[in-house]
């Protein structure tokens, strides 16, 4: 298997233009996984396998979002 690096650095050259940020951690189980997170709304999930260098790939979307909006109770009198 090849390092973390490597494979680092191969999923950017394949898939970078479609990322903002990728990076590789460590799961749960001390496994590596790829995290690469993206903010176009029309990404299609299948676009990008879901195992890279014996990687799992794992896909965020981050920003575009609605913000919040406070929950007000209904007054009952």
């Amino acid at each position: 298997m090849v390092n973390d690096g490597f494979a680092l650095e191969q999923f950017k050259t394949i898939y970078g233009h479609m990322f903002e940020k990728i990076e590789i951690r460590t799961d749960g189980d001390g496994q590596s996984i790829i995290v690469a997170c993206y903010t176009k709304p029309r990404m299609k999930l299948d676009w990008v396998r879901g195992q890279f260098c014996r990687r799992k790939v794992r896909l965020v979307r981050t920003g575009n979002g609605q913000e919040a909006q406070a929950t007000v109770k209904p007054q009952t009198a």
